[in-house]
């Protein structure tokens, strides 16, 4: 996972692996990535790019958000810093 905020503009990446010999998804009805696109509409109106990848063995998603001053992380009353976080996690 990593998540880096500069300005404005706010990425959040995900990649994770897949486990061997599980059943392809195939089959699944993807309503919960209908969900998730309604919902970043209703917050980021026009304001977001979502892509998806997704090879034999691992997954990944990227999901850059455009923020306006609603949205922006300020400090102290400071113009918003550019700041990068990462977390990476192994299951």
């Amino acid at each position: 996972i990593s998540i880096q905020l500069r300005g404005n503009a706010c990425t959040y990446i995900v990649e994770n692996s897949k486990v061997p010999g599980l059943p392809n998804d195939a089959g699944k009805s993807g309503i919960g990535l209908q969900n998730v696109k309604r919902r970043l509409e209703l917050s980021y109106p026009h304001n977001y790019v979502i892509k998806m990848h997704e090879t034999p063995d691992m997954y990944f998603v990227q999901l850059d958000l455009t923020l306006n001053d609603h949205h922006t992380i300020a400090m102290d009353g400071q113009q918003p810093a550019a700041f990068d976080l990462q977390k990476t996690a192994t299951l």
